[in-house]
């Protein structure tokens, strides 16, 4: 799920774009690219950057800030990169983004030039190669004021050719934090970012990943530079944490928003555009009225209203970016009446539902992107955040483990009404254990967000099956409960045409050429269950020796089969996702054998997870009774635990291999 506050480095796809003129490009000798490309395309490449066979390689990464005594920040990047093979061709294009209401693009150029030791002529691109497009905006949402310039010079790119460009950028934003990532999704031999301030500025640094680098003052530039850096890349299970740094600017008379001192004084700069309990019009009151009558229990009055807040379509309101418009709700009365928007404005318009029932409410801004789970507290920055919820107060009495004791406020409960999967006292696994701020007057602060215990998440199957010389038939019944079952309703509602063959391949990633039928789901969600269920079957499972000896693995669904992050060297912490299985298998036996071997029972933990497997055999009714018990904290592992962790996934690999052996009688 995406937001509609504004992300620090928002992914965009087009969705509809603008040529300013026809696509042409002119051959030229090279002497008309600037002599930083040309330097750039002589560097030799350390042997370290190539290890990997990358698709291309950085040679040259730059960007210039130049601020101007107005608060006018002008951007100029600069990149060059080699193109090693074919699939590095598609990386040869030249790209600015850039707000309508703010931003002023000067000039984009490109140019595609023979690498070292290459001859040919060099392409130079003109105005006529230059797309302009609207950026889609979250969830596809087109309501936004964000616009790309870009040159694809994909087509004339090949392999040992250099495609370097240049633009530049006139911000009058108001954001005083820069932004420069200088470790990317291809390794780089040189990466250099300068920022030239008036005297009377002052600046700060934050190196949001990474170990920090040691900047320098050159005349009036503040330089940081990085050289020969491996790409950045997630191992599985991993995080990705490019090197990148934020420059947070302190202007000496307000020429860009100052920073904030803290927490609490940030806060506070949003909380009168978040401050809606007022805001509510006859026809909201008539609203709440109609939903709340005859419902005498307080939780279920807030209930019913929350569930009315995630009822209302989500659309991205994008307007005003340069200008913190990313972070200013819409009113309430105007999504309501719309019955539309993001999720600043839905968790808004929630604040003043609730408020006009009596109930405090406020609303909550985290953080939902997964290459920045954790808030540092040290730097006190909206950019931190991408999302918006709401703490509403509890009423006395109620009870959840998604409370959170807030200063002066009493308990708070965690509601997101974006997010259409979960069920009223939920909260979806990105948001467990972060930490939001809570806009609140004078209470507002930093909080941190409960963290879930797994018995609020649960996967309780049950499968009946018979065992054959030739084949395996069964069926089983799988209940979901909190984030688990959250997960499955996004599986079969976003995508319910395509959910049976999902289900198939699941079963079919467990049970060789699988043959599933009467897939059924049923989503009850007052009390937080979701059901799945479906027959199967298989000929062919086991291995049967000359109808003398069976042998299977009494493990049907859901075996682990390899270690879920790979067997390449650890290099990175290993996030896990949160898991509670509860299993149970009644397996008929075939007539005319009996059992031979059985595994032992096998139980083992660490303090991020345990694992159980039972074995009952009742030889009169011919059952065998297999018991699987896993649970997995949503826990970082760091690389000094990695050992055990990967000696406890290699055990819980070996228990689910385990196989029953049957002879004849």
């Amino acid at each position: 799920m995406n937001s509609g506050f504004t992300p620090m480095s928002p992914k965009f796809k087009i969705y509809i774009f603008f040529l300013l003129a026809g696509v042409s490009t002119a051959l030229c000798d090279g002497k008309g690219a600037p002599d930083w490309l040309k330097k750039a395309s002589e560097i030799s490449i350390p042997p370290a950057l190539l290890e990997d066979s990358p698709e291309v390689v950085y040679l040259h990464d730059e960007g210039v800030y130049e601020v101007e005594p107005d608060g006018t920040i002008v951007i100029t990047t600069r990149q060059a990169m080699l193109i090693l093979n074919s699939a590095g061709a598609n990386e040869a294009v030249a790209s600015m983004s850039y707000s309508e209401d703010t931003d002023k693009p000067l000039s984009i150029k490109a140019w595609m030039i023979p690498g070292k030791g290459k001859k040919g002529k060099a392409v130079e691109y003109k105005k006529k190669d230059i797309v302009d497009s609207v950026m889609e905006g979250a969830n596809g949402s087109l309501v936004t004021t964000s616009r790309r310039r870009w040159i694809d010079g994909s087509g004339e790119a090949m392999k040992g050719w250099v495609f370097g460009f240049e633009t530049v950028l006139r911000d009058k934003g108001v954001d005083p934090e820069l932004f420069w990532q200088f470790q990317g999704a291809h390794p780089s031999v040189y990466s250099r970012l300068e920022v030239r301030l008036p005297d009377s500025w002052q600046y700060s640094t934050f190196f949001i990943h990474g170990s920090p680098l040691e900047g320098s003052r050159k005349g009036g530039s503040l330089v940081w530079e990085a050289r020969n850096l491996l790409a950045a890349e997630a191992q599985p299970m991993g995080e990705l944490s490019p090197l990148s740094v934020c420059v947070s600017l302190q202007a000496p008379s307000g020429e860009r928003d100052p920073i904030a001192g803290s927490w609490e004084e940030l806060a506070l700069r949003f909380w009168p555009y978040y401050d809606s309990a007022e805001d509510v019009t006859g026809e909201m009151r008539a609203k709440v009225a109609e939903l709340t009558a005859g419902i005498v229990d307080p939780i279920e009055q807030i209930r019913a209203l929350c569930e009315y807040a995630q009822s209302i379509n989500y659309v991205s309101i994008a307007l005003e970016l340069g200008k913190g418009g990313g972070r200013r709700p819409r009113a309430p009365e105007e999504v309501f009446a719309s019955n539309y928007g993001d999720c600043k404005d839905k968790s808004n318009l929630l604040t003043a539902l609730l408020a006009e029932r009596g109930f405090k409410a406020y609303s909550l801004i985290v953080n939902w992107d997964d290459s920045m789970k954790e808030v540092r507290e040290d730097w006190v920055s909206p950019n931190q955040f991408n999302h918006c919820i709401v703490a509403i107060e509890a009423p006395d009495g109620y009870e959840s483990a998604n409370l959170v004791e807030g200063e002066g406020l009493g308990r708070m409960l965690m509601f997101d009404p974006t997010n259409e999967y979960a069920v009223f006292g939920d909260l979806h696994d990105s948001l467990q254990g972060m930490k939001g701020m809570l806009l609140a007057g004078e209470n507002s602060c930093l909080i941190e967000l409960p963290l879930l215990p797994l018995e609020t998440r649960e996967i309780r199957r049950e499968v009946d099956a018979s065992i054959f010389l030739d084949r395996v038939e069964g069926q089983f019944v799988e209940t979901s409960t909190g984030q688990q079952a959250a997960e499955e309703r996004s599986f079969a509602f976003t995508d319910s045409d395509n959910y049976e063959k999902r289900v198939s391949r699941w079963l079919a990633d467990s049970i060789p050429s699988v043959r599933v039928i009467n897939i059924e789901w049923r989503d009850d969600r007052r009390r937080d269950r979701y059901s799945l269920s479906a027959e199967f079957g298989s000929a062919g499972y086991g291995k049967n020796l000359r109808n003398r000896t069976l042998i299977f693995k009494p493990i049907l669904i859901g075996r682990y089969e390899a270690l879920p992050f790979g067997d390449e060297e650890r290099t990175q912490p290993v996030r896990l996702n949160a898991s509670n299985l509860v299993e149970s298998y009644d397996l008929e036996l075939p007539e005319g054998f009996e059992l031979s071997e059985l595994p032992e029972d096998r139980s083992f933990a660490e303090d991020f997870g345990s694992y159980e497997l039972r074995f009952e055999h009742d030889a009169e009714s011919r059952v065998l009774r297999v018991e699987r018990e896993v649970r997995i904290l949503p826990e970082v592992v760091p690389l000094e635990r990695f050992p055990d962790l990967e000696a406890f996934y290699r055990s819980r690999i070996r228990a689910d291999q385990s196989v029953v052996v049957l002879e004849a009688i």
